[in-house]
């Protein structure tokens, strides 16, 4: 019962004007579509394989329940329409770094190491085009920083 209420609210905030994205596992993730995203940084190109979270579903699953995550494997969550963000990390027994960018591919916030199974409410800091979520510590592991660069060629460049 209380799940099903934390997902209800869930739907209630992403109808307002805000995306709000619990973090989720697929349940067979090699079946999702996977392409190559570059940080472009001051320090080099570093690419990770993300898997595309485009529908509603795709969102609310993210990355709940998956144990591990390779180094340069991740998650890229795609908007049509740039806005703020709102995520948490509720059943995602994982830490993540989620890096926030705008429509012109510029990273707007980085948040390092997100706790894991966390209900905090984690906000892009601006209007986001889309989120990509790597392996906890990465991003200061590679030196990403904010107005660096998420480049990625996808041929529905946003989803909803």
């Amino acid at each position: 019962m209380r799940r099903a209420l934390k997902a209800a609210g869930v739907l209630f905030v992403a109808i307002g004007l805000s995306v709000s994205v619990p973090y989720g596992a697929w349940a067979n993730a090699e079946s999702h579509t996977t392409i190559p995203v570059t940080l472009e940084t001051a320090h080099g190109r570093h690419t990770i394989q993300a898997e595309v979270a485009c529908s509603q579903e795709e969102r609310a699953r993210g990355l709940m329940g998956r144990q591990r995550l390779a180094p340069d494997a991740g998650m890229i969550f795609l908007l049509a329409t740039p806005r703020p963000m709102r995520l948490w990390m509720m059943d995602t027994p994982l830490s993540l770094d989620m890096i926030f960018f705008n429509d012109t591919h510029e990273i707007i916030r980085i948040e390092s190491n997100a706790e894991p199974m966390s209900e905090r409410v984690i906000e892009s800091g601006g209007v986001a085009a889309g989120v990509l979520e790597i392996a906890g510590g990465r991003a200061i592991k590679l030196k990403i920083s904010r107005g660096d660069k998420v480049l990625y060629t996808y041929a529905q460049k946003r989803c909803e």
